[in-house]
């Protein structure tokens, strides 16, 4: 049995967490509060500090969510992020092909960004497309000639 510094409720052994205090004899100590405690006192300073714990991690996220998008960036079209972000403006945000914004969501619920469109061959970046267009193209193997024949069949249709 032991007694919690908090509640000064004495409780069995194993309502307290070990300490990563190990004593002279090798046993290792434990905790001043019970398991209660602590988990009570966390709940506190998470309610009171939860702006701050939330505006850190949002920060963190961001910070690394940039430099991942940059490296996956370099590493597969040799563009840096700087580079991403002047086509994005030039082409205001929009698809390179039916000019609207990116409507695919992550599993997360967080829109994705417009795909890096590039010729396969000669590896030149040609634009930023939404997922529907890049696959379009992706579905065509990147052909004019199959492209245009579906041009041309639902231009018979209307």
């Amino acid at each position: 049995m032991k007694k919690c510094s908090k509640c000064g409720e004495i409780k069995p052994k194993t309502e307290f967490s070990k300490s990563s205090y190990i004593r002279k004899d090798g046993i290792q100590s434990l905790r001043r509060w019970c398991k209660k405690c602590t988990y009570e006192q966390i709940q506190e300073w998470n309610h009171k500090n939860y702006g701050y714990v939330k505006t850190r991690k949002k920060k963190y996220f961001r910070n690394h969510k940039e430099q991942h998008k940059g490296s996956m960036l370099k590493n597969r079209y040799g563009i840096s992020l700087e580079v991403y972000n002047e086509l994005l403006e030039k082409q205001g945000g929009l698809c390179a092909i039916c000019g609207q914004p990116e409507t695919a969501k992550h599993q997360t619920g967080v829109t994705r960004s417009l795909g890096v469109d590039h010729n396969h061959i000669t590896e030149e970046i040609r634009g930023l497309l939404c997922q529907k267009c890049n696959k379009l193209l992706g579905d065509a193997g990147d052909s004019c000639n199959i492209l245009h024949k579906a041009y041309l069949y639902l231009s018979k249709i209307r």
